[in-house]
């Protein structure tokens, strides 16, 4: 089970969210349609938590992009053993 924050943390630099993403911890971030889900893919809990975030049955694909904007449609387990390969 998620635990959510009450309030928004905002950050003010790139190593602060590189820091919460290392940590394992799911960010939001706007886009000019939606919110983005943000964690290290290749972290088992974190791909958990996004699943426990979505309420999203874990045998159901998951998108992971990429900042070269690469795609990956792919199950998580699958990501995980393939983790070397991306970039």
């Amino acid at each position: 089970m998620i635990k959510l924050r009450e309030s928004p943390i905002f950050v003010s630099s790139m190593e602060e969210i590189i820091k919460m993403l290392e940590a394992g911890k799911l960010l939001l971030a706007p886009t000019d349609t939606i919110w983005g889900i943000l964690c290290d893919a290749t972290n088992p809990l974190a791909v958990d938590k996004v699943y426990d975030l979505k309420k999203r049955p874990r045998h159901q694909d998951v998108n992971f992009y990429q900042e070269n904007g690469a795609i990956y449609i792919t199950k998580p387990n699958i990501l995980l053993k393939n983790k070397n390969r991306l970039g």
